[in-house]
């Protein structure tokens, strides 16, 4: 008697990644497409449909990265590990200036980006108002040991944007320092309220000794982020 025979079910193959189509281009080096569509999955969906316009430069361009409301440049004549850090930095701004918004029914602040009124209900003037008076001005007693970064006291959207980098790459050594300073405490306890689906990605390779740095995209960390965020869809 002939026995059914059944059929063989077959492994599943992965499915290839579907790269967003904003960072896949051809002009993009490959691993540069793949390390920025991952730091970007972070973020949520609202805030992504902000992102506009990704470009990144070879020719050694004068500055490492600049964003905005809906744009991120970036050069990619740096590693690997500072080019990541530089998108998340970048994507900061994108963040606070496009992503969180006020709106003019809700009255004027003493912020201003460049010309353009930042509006009291916008989530990043709690934010601005823990070390800063104004658009230029720090508030009074605030000290360098109020900011993550040197870079980060220039102004108030650099503070946002080096935090956020701190953040996500450094969390550990955010919350350390935060515990020893009121002002970095109410920024880390910021991002935990506005960002609370923000996951933790990475481990920092750096300790606190005191020494505040000038920039946190130079600081060394290890990549380690969640599985959902680097499987193939």
């Amino acid at each position: 008697k002939a026995q059914a025979r059944s059929t063989p079910t077959a492994t599943p193959s992965p499915r290839v990644a579907t790269l967003n189509p904003i960072f896949d281009k051809q002009d993009i080096e490959p691993e540069h497409r793949v390390i920025a569509d991952q730091a970007f999955r972070i973020i949520p969906g609202h805030c992504q449909a902000f992102l506009k316009n990704f470009y990144v430069r070879y020719d050694n361009p004068q500055h490492r990265g600049l964003g905005g409301k809906s744009t991120i440049i970036l050069t990619g004549s740096v590693p690997d590990e500072e080019f990541r850090a530089l998108f998340f930095h970048e994507l900061g701004h994108l963040t606070d200036l496009g992503c969180f918004q006020g709106t003019a029914v809700a009255g004027s602040t003493p912020y201003m980006d460049k010309d353009e009124q930042i509006w009291k209900d916008d989530p990043s003037v709690s934010f601005y108002q823990i070390s800063w008076m104004n658009s230029q001005a720090h508030n009074r007693g605030t000290t360098e040991e109020d900011f993550v970064s040197g870079y980060a006291s220039w102004d108030m959207f650099e503070d946002f944007a080096e935090s956020f980098v701190y953040y996500v790459l450094h969390r550990e050594v955010f919350a350390r320092r935060a515990a020893e300073n009121d002002a970095l405490a109410a920024k880390y306890q910021w991002f935990q309220e506005h960002l609370p689906d923000l996951p933790k990605v990475a481990k920092s390779n750096t300790r606190w000794d005191g020494a505040i740095p000038w920039d946190i995209t130079k600081l060394s960390y290890d990549w380690k982020p969640p599985t959902e965020l680097v499987a193939r869809r």
